[in-house]
């Protein structure tokens, strides 16, 4: 998305996506469409995919979604990236709507648009059964090359990103080089996609994201008290809209979260 413009080739077809048996197609645009924030109807945004990295320099979240046309049986292909210093908005292909269960299956065409960083912070959308969201991000941590040290984290600090983050940073700081990395086997894959996907899991992930992104914030603030940020409060009103399609719940108010369906906070 970075850099892109709007030009005729948009409208020519790079790749098309057929999903289920009643031939759902994606179509990918030869380059998105730049569209802003302020044009984008969140209350219409269903979530497709959501994929949160916890940086206390740079916190990112890049969503996915679909946005309905005149056509009920089409919609446009929108992804966000939010971070605090960076907003960016495009519209990247259309989509035929099928058979949605078996829609999550076929998204694969997309995770490269899903940012350059192994996520943590995995948003699962209601509009998919929850086996189906499973799947799907097994096949997004399948199509990385990395993966494998994010796994052992989790393994390490089960439920406790905040720890895991700071060891982790740690470690590079120490490090004369890059950390040793890898592409997640098939098992490795499943494992990692199911621990982070359970309910205190995302709830934790999620609350290390915020601390993340208000750390950032103040940060840059500090830094340069006219630099142009989203501030947390901003960012969590754009969620309010957000999470309408998506299993994780967050109140502001209380500040407690909790998957769609359950009256009890993940904490």
């Amino acid at each position: 998305m970075h850099g892109a413009s709007r030009s005729d080739s948009n409208y020519e077809a790079t790749k098309e996506t057929r999903m289920g048996d009643t031939d759902s197609i994606f179509t990918l645009y030869a380059e998105p469409i730049p569209r802003t924030l302020k044009s984008i109807d969140m209350k219409a945004f269903q979530l497709l995919m959501g994929c949160g990295t916890i940086d206390p320099t740079d916190p990112s979240l890049t969503v996915m979604g679909l946005v309905a046309t005149g056509n009920p049986c089409e919609a446009e292909i929108l992804v966000l990236e939010l971070s605090p210093r960076t907003q960016r908005v495009a519209v990247v292909g259309r989509a035929a709507l099928g058979d949605l269960p078996s829609f999550g299956m076929d998204l694969q065409p997309l995770f490269n648009l899903m940012g350059p960083a192994c996520s943590s912070l995995l948003l699962s959308p209601e509009m998919l059964p929850p086996m189906i969201v499973e799947k799907l991000y097994h096949l997004y941590f399948r199509s990385r090359n990395d993966g494998w040290r994010l796994l052992v984290g989790v393994r390490t600090y089960p439920k406790d990103p905040i720890r895991r983050v700071s060891t982790e940073l740690r470690l590079r700081m120490k490090a004369s080089g890059p950390l040793e990395d890898r592409r997640l086997e098939r098992d490795e894959a499943t494992e990692l996609a199911s621990s982070l996907l359970k309910p205190k899991a995302v709830d934790m992930e999620w609350k290390a994201f915020i601390l993340a992104w208000d750390g950032a914030c103040s940060s840059a603030l500090d830094a340069d008290p006219s630099a142009p940020v989203m501030a947390l409060e901003q960012f969590l009103s754009l969620y309010d809209d957000l999470q309408a399609t998506c299993r994780l719940k967050w109140e502001r108010r209380t500040r407690k979260s909790c998957a769609a369906g359950s009256p009890r906070p993940a904490s």
